[in-house]
């Protein structure tokens, strides 16, 4: 990846130590990459959903053959040692939009995530107000982890394209880091560390780290009524109505 990408584990990303064993590769359809973001449900029981874009994996086809990559950092800023072992194969696609004007797909991993793995399921925010400052954690062309920081809250967006109009968070400018193909799926996280977003794509690179587009969570969660095209039956099993919910550490 470019080289004003950041190591998960610098400096910038000492305080996002939970929420970065959230986060995959997927690799799919004949070695196309984006990231995902293990989330949380309202039951708290590490059901192994995993929370990406629909222009990554928006059929059931690509869901069951796609592999997700647990883990994948250098272990010190700077360094070149990420390994690629702890890897799943295979998923069942839960909910997407068959239409593709939300970009959101949420899938079910086809085992539970070993202890081994390190798993961590993030909370999210599905409310209307927009975030004081974000970050994503994403894998840019496929590299090891990074992240990216923006220090001023999103606005409110339209990416074109066929999505619905003003559903997406728009990062104006990373302060740092920067996001790069590969990086789609990834998850745009709040300042209270929960969900807001997923990436759909923009102009953002290095030397020009700007006008990203993230799909709103609140919109993915239940613009469309049924259970296969929204997150609200999912993420919300137990029908609480919880505006929030934190991250689950199933092995703490």
């Amino acid at each position: 990846s470019g080289s004003c990408n950041i190591d998960i584990n610098c400096d910038e990303g000492e305080n996002w130590q939970d929420e970065k064993r959230a986060v995959c590769k997927i690799i799919f359809d004949n070695n196309e990459i984006c990231t995902g973001t293990l989330i949380n449900n309202s039951n708290n029981d590490g059901t192994p959903y995993i929370l990406t874009a629909n222009h990554c994996i928006r059929n059931a086809t690509l869901a069951s053959s796609a592999i997700y990559i647990f883990s994948y950092e250098n272990s010190i800023c700077g360094n070149y040692d990420g390994s690629t072992e702890l890897s799943i194969m295979g998923s069942t696609l839960v909910a997407t939009d068959p239409v593709s004007d939300l970009d959101f797909s949420l899938v079910k991993l086809d085992e539970t995530i070993p202890e081994n793995f390190n798993p961590y399921f993030m909370g999210w925010y599905r409310g209307e107000e927009e975030a004081s400052k974000t970050v994503c954690i994403h894998h840019p062309k496929g590299d090891a982890k990074k992240i990216s920081l923006d220090n001023n809250p999103p606005v409110l967006g339209n990416f074109g394209e066929g999505y619905l109009i003003d559903s997406h968070w728009k990062i104006e400018e990373w302060e740092s880091g920067t996001t790069e193909g590969g990086s789609s799926g990834a998850s745009l996280i709040n300042e209270n560390h929960k969900i807001v977003g997923t990436l759909t794509g923009g102009e953002a690179s290095c030397g020009n780290a700007i006008n990203d587009y993230f799909q709103k969570f609140n919109i993915s969660w239940d613009y469309y009524n049924e259970p296969a095209k929204q997150l609200k039956k999912w993420l919300d099993p137990a029908n609480t109505g919880a505006l929030q919910i934190e991250g689950f550490d199933p092995y703490r």
